[in-house]
């Protein structure tokens, strides 16, 4: 576990310090676009703090405290914050918006390696007092499977949008720039409602599919141990 948190720790700090360290000159951004670049070197610190922290819980007998931690900072980090903040780096310091996508991957990355580690201290050694019975799955987890989705459809979608935004109206960001009337990005708003609707659709075919396979086909849910109808 120590390896693993010095690797993270690494990552994270090294991250932290290059775009601390960054000129907003080499973006081709004003001085004062550097405060962008402060606050999110400032986030990963925090990050590195809390996962000291997680460790420390881990050897006092609290890792699945620490892991709850760990992973609930990150999300309310990497999405809460960085992805509010994003939409005022794209207006403001558009350059910047790579490095600020490599900072959310790289906390959720350091995130994955830290709980995966501790899981492996955790359980080793358990006990197996049960087995996996596929196709047994209750009401939540299917509805955190279904939100998982329409989440993952919905960033791909977005983030398309964001891929394309980030050149703004270049063809080749800084070599060739596109002068035409029609040259424009749609607002985010618009792109939103766009993806959300893709999204609605999209899932409402994989649906269809799914009811078309299930047809004619027995409920595998359904309880093979009642008794026999006399009628």
């Amino acid at each position: 576990m120590p390896v693993a948190l010095c690797v993270t720790l690494f990552l994270t700090g090294a991250y932290a310090w290059s775009i601390w360290q960054l000129d907003p000159a080499d973006l081709s951004l004003a001085p004062d676009r550097r405060v962008y670049f402060r606050f999110h070197a400032g986030m990963l610190a925090v990050h590195m703090v809390l996962q000291i922290l997680t460790v420390v819980l881990t050897f006092t007998n609290k890792g699945k405290a620490g892991q709850a931690i760990l992973i609930g900072a990150t999300a309310i980090i990497a999405t809460g914050i960085f992805g509010v903040s994003g939409f005022f780096v794209l207006e403001k310091a558009n350059a910047f918006l790579r490095n600020l996508a490599v900072c959310q991957v790289l906390l959720v990355l350091c995130c994955m390696i830290l709980t995966q580690t501790i899981d492996i201290f955790i359980f080793k050694g358990a006990k197996i007092v049960g087995q996996i019975r596929w196709g047994k799955v209750g009401i939540r987890p299917q509805y955190a499977l279904i939100s998982l989705c329409i989440s993952v459809v919905m960033l791909m979608g977005l983030m398309g949008y964001v891929r394309s935004g980030l050149r703004q109206n270049w063809h080749v960001f800084g070599v060739l720039k596109d002068t035409s009337p029609q040259a424009m990005s749609p607002v985010i708003q618009e792109m939103t409602i766009t993806v959300g609707f893709i999204t609605i659709v999209f899932l409402g075919l994989v649906a269809f599919v799914f009811w078309l396979r299930s047809l004619g086909e027995p409920d595998p849910f359904a309880d093979n141990n009642d008794p026999p109808n006399p009628t």
